[in-house]
């Protein structure tokens, strides 16, 4: 498990550095700069998305049925909160701001998923 782990987290900083050069490049030669704080955001709301879900589905795999439902409920409230609280600060503030969190926010859950579903497929076939 903890070499699964540590190869999805350098897949996931690998790629999310790639996304991040590329965002980077496009915003500074469009001028806004200033937007990548919101980018990191947006990572950062991710990843405490992604490590709700993985925390809380590794947390009920050793629970009774009603315990896991409990459990994985828990976790899809503390997932929308963390979207709600974030994407509602970002879009007080602007909506260049909200857009790039909503974008980098999509880039690093959407890397994870891939990531996560590729090797589950992987691990599927061997």
């Amino acid at each position: 498990m903890k070499e699964d782990l540590s190869l999805f987290v350098r897949h996931m900083l690998t790629g999310l550095g790639i996304c991040t050069v590329f965002a980077a490049i496009s915003l500074l030669t469009a001028g806004k700069g200033m937007l990548l704080g919101a980018l990191f955001i947006g990572y950062a709301a991710a990843a405490i998305c992604i490590f709700t879900l993985v925390w809380r589905t590794w947390r009920s795999m050793k629970l009774s049925a009603e315990a896991a439902k409990k459990q994985m409920l828990w976790g899809f409230f503390v997932r929308l909160f963390t979207i709600f609280a974030v994407f509602f600060a970002a879009v007080q503030i602007s909506r260049a701001v909200f857009y790039t969190a909503v974008l980098g926010f999509a880039l690093c859950y959407g890397l994870a998923m891939v990531l996560l579903l590729r090797r589950g497929l992987l691990q599927d076939k061997h």
